[in-house]
């Protein structure tokens, strides 16, 4: 992560940014430590939780690029799912550094123990691998080598539209997410009948491509069980949704 740490506050460079109506992409952001304010919008329970983050994330930071005020805001709606995780993690490391011990449990032999993180050297999406942070609709060849998609990155504020009512409730809900970010499948328009037809193997692919340049920030971590008996290794996943993660135990 290209971080840099001052008092109370933090930048870095965003892993897409907001693209303009000019095409200009912005990109470095300024992100401020939370205060009481922000305290008191996470622990709200008039407001659902996605819009008490978005309002803390809004009030944090201070400007992408020249961006700043009015066009600001609007520019956070542009930015992507990815982008959006970077900036709470930005904000956690304005407001309490970039260590990090959360609680993890040993998928071996079931032990809860405590993981430690650099937040600062947490992997970002390289962009440029894929055409730069310009490019936001590309090619995608299917392991199957029978198809080709089209797919495009989404904004936070399209991927939100795109949400369905009640969640793990929608019975095609991976179809649907596939549909959202697919422009073109062989070439035509998606249709429900051509998704659900596809081989496993490139849905499959297709989700990996989705997660991997919409997560932004690499949220694998990796973990050894304290357990001397067992000491497995293993892969579990940064969740910025724990209370934790904004709020630390000390001691």
């Amino acid at each position: 992560m290209d971080l840099k740490i001052g008092e109370g506050r933090c930048e870095a460079n965003l892993p897409w940014g907001f693209k303009d109506e000019e095409g200009v992409v912005h990109y470095k952001a300024i992100v401020r430590e939370m205060t009481g304010r922000e305290e008191e919008i996470f622990f709200s329970d008039k407001i659902s939780a996605k819009t008490r983050m978005a309002k803390i994330a809004q009030s944090c930071i201070e400007s992408i690029g020249d961006l700043e005020g009015d066009v600001l805001k609007k520019a956070l709606q542009g930015l992507t799912p990815g982008d959006f995780v970077h900036v709470l993690l930005l904000m956690r490391i304005a407001s309490f550094g970039p260590d990090y011990a959360f609680e993890v449990k040993c998928e071996e032999c079931g032990k809860k123990f405590s993981a430690d993180v650099d937040l600062g050297a947490l992997a970002v999406f390289d962009a440029s691998k894929i055409g730069g942070r310009n490019i936001r609709e590309h090619n995608v060849e299917l392991p199957s080598g029978n198809h080709m998609a089209k797919m495009r990155i989404v904004t936070v504020k399209e991927a939100d539209s795109l949400d369905v009512p009640g969640g793990g409730k929608d019975k095609e809900r991976m179809t649907r997410l596939l549909m959202s970010r697919m422009i073109e499948l062989d070439g035509n328009k998606p249709t429900r009948d051509g998704l659900l037809n596809l081989p496993l193997r490139d849905r499959n692919s297709l989700r990996n491509w989705i997660r991997k340049v919409e997560v932004g920030v690499e949220d694998n971590i990796e973990a050894k069980c304290t357990n001397v008996s067992c000491e497995t290794e293993f892969e579990t996943v940064l969740d910025i949704g724990q209370m934790s993660f904004f709020f630390p135990e000390e001691g």
